[in-house]
């Protein structure tokens, strides 16, 4: 009953939004898609300011003004407002839409449209330059590959929708995350690309109406890209067969399990984390086959020779299919995260770090958390500003502790019910917080003050007992007596960790089948493929 009505309501709002308000000699049929209002005839003579497509909120005012030396003269007409001269006000209706402004001096003539829409935040100052979106479907989309947009979701209401918007879709999370437990659904986030000249709220308003979207998902992406895309744009590659044997971990023996932390991989996440600081280089896990151009290991993510960079992913439309892809790098600024890297590796001397570079967005933070989980981090250090509560994020903390990584993250970062029973989610459309979204808590553990230590901590608790899951060893870390606590910790879920730990087990990337094109040598070790200016290389450019 209730998609039945969902249904419903989006039929209606089709219909609704698809007509614009016009009235008199004037009126002209809507475009198809609300397409943005016809450029002045001549400015000089006719315009009107402060632009010829505003957006306004729902139930407020809209103030035009006729500029122009036949200003004087002008008439207009727009909606049931009947006709107006010099300053225009135009009120809202009574339900989200698009009202038609049409104004005339002699032979002159100047238009503007008005979008008022219910959206609280925004973002999109130009309606019609296109924009992007994340959304979270109630299914699973099927055909999605993270190298180019598609239309086709096997969702069939919304295919019909993208269709018609000429949207298409991506998948939010777009590397490999095989070999890892994902009851959250991560792949049912993607990326809309809307296209420039379409009106971005109606078409975003269609989007959420659908019975297949969480309407409360709903997150504008803030970069969508930039008016002119970057030169040297790597786009990401498709994720295959990953081979971790490419993975070369920092050298540490430790047979006796002396050095605290051995073993156990800290992610620190943040935006100014400098991986090539001498404090902290040398426990920097790297991968020596991948380069910007090339995915050697399989994961989707050319270039994470040594962690990620999400600070550089975009959305490109400069190729007729809009790509996720890979800006040229960006220079490491400032000290928090590089600071906290070395907190961290000082209190757990034996542990690797995964350095993982993110802007301060949802979206950019979400990427950096199911990554470095993806990557068999255990413990994930959080170095970012206060968050609200985003559905997104929670999602992708929520898949980190289900994969056995604790987040360690400042008291403010996230939002404190998090760390509750029940919880709540932002709906950034509407700006209501909805409660008792989430049936479990985060399992995490929230340090006063700075996450370092506490990173530390858990690192060390962690190679002392690999099987804890993220619960007990937060518990653990609360208590008076941490190392009795973690001791005394009945046997973990996380038991795949413990065996490797421990040698009984050979490591999963050991038991995963070698693809791509690489050798093994007759040492037993792997050849390195030729570089992309090797003769040897068959892609390799033409001197």
């Amino acid at each position: 009953m209730r998609n039945r009505a969902a249904g419903l309501l989006g039929t209606a709002l089709l219909a609704g939004l698809t007509s614009c308000v016009t009235s008199g000699d004037l009126e002209q049929p809507p475009a198809a898609l609300w397409t943005a209002p016809d450029p002045p005839q001549d400015a000089a003579w006719l315009r009107i300011e402060p632009g010829p497509a505003l957006v306004v909120g729902i139930g407020q005012r809209a103030t035009l003004r006729l500029r122009g030396r036949g200003a004087r003269d002008a008439h207009c007409l727009w909606g049931d407002e009947g006709h107006g001269k010099g300053t225009l006000r135009v009120h809202s209706p009574t339900a989200p839409g698009v009202v038609d402004v049409r104004c005339r001096s002699g032979a002159h003539a100047a238009a503007a449209q008005i979008t008022f829409t219910d959206a609280v935040e925004r973002p999109f100052e130009d309606p019609y330059a296109g924009g992007a979106l994340l959304l979270k479907l109630r299914k699973e989309p099927r055909g999605l590959s993270a190298t180019a947009g598609s239309a086709e979701l096997g969702i069939r209401s919304l295919d019909r929708l993208l269709e018609r918007l000429g949207a298409q879709a991506l998948p939010a999370f777009p590397f490999d995350r095989s070999g890892t437990r994902d009851s959250i659904g991560l792949a049912g986030w993607v990326a809309v690309v809307l296209p420039p000249g379409l009106n971005t709220y109606q078409a975003i308003a269609l989007l959420r109406s659908d019975p297949n979207v969480h309407p409360e998902s709903y997150l504008p992406v803030p970069l969508a890209e930039p008016a002119a895309a970057p030169v040297q744009l790597t786009p990401l590659g498709v994720a295959g067969s990953r081979d971790l044997g490419m993975t070369r971990l920092p050298p540490l023996a430790d047979p006796r399990g002396h050095i605290p932390g051995l073993g156990i991989g800290i992610a620190v996440i943040a935006g100014d984390l400098d991986p090539a600081d001498s404090a902290i280089a040398h426990r920097v896990r790297t991968k020596p086959w991948e380069s910007d151009a090339r995915d050697a290991d399989g994961n989707g993510l050319p270039g994470d020779a040594s962690g990620a960079d999400f600070r550089r992913l975009l959305i490109d439309r400069s190729t007729a299919v809009p790509r996720l892809a890979l800006a040229p790098a960006a220079e490491p600024a400032g000290e928090a995260g590089t600071r906290l890297a070395r907190i961290a590796l000082e209190a757990a001397p034996g542990s690797w770090l995964l350095p993982v570079r993110t802007r301060d967005d949802p979206w950019s933070l979400a990427l950096g958390v199911v990554y470095a989980a993806a990557e068999g981090a255990r413990v994930l250090a959080c170095d970012w500003p206060a968050q609200p509560p985003h559905w997104i994020l929670r999602d992708a903390l929520a898949y980190a502790q289900q994969n056995c990584a604790l987040p360690v993250c400042a008291a403010d970062s996230l939002p404190a019910d998090w760390a509750e029973p029940g919880g709540s989610v932002l709906d950034a459309w509407s700006g209501e917080t909805r409660t008792a979204f989430f049936t479990r808590p985060l399992e995490a553990s929230w340090p006063d003050r700075h996450p370092g230590p506490a990173a530390g901590a858990a690192a060390v608790a962690l190679s002392r007992r690999p099987d804890l899951g993220p619960e007990a060893v937060s518990d653990s870390l609360r208590s008076a007596d941490p190392v009795t606590s973690v001791a005394s910790q009945p046997r973990g879920a996380c038991r795949e960790a413990e065996h490797e730990a421990r040698g009984e087990r050979p490591p999963f990337w050991k038991r995963t089948r070698i693809s791509g094109g690489y050798e093994r040598s007759e040492g037993g070790g792997l050849s390195l493929p030729p570089g992309p200016d090797d003769p040897a290389n068959p892609d390799a450019a033409a001197p």
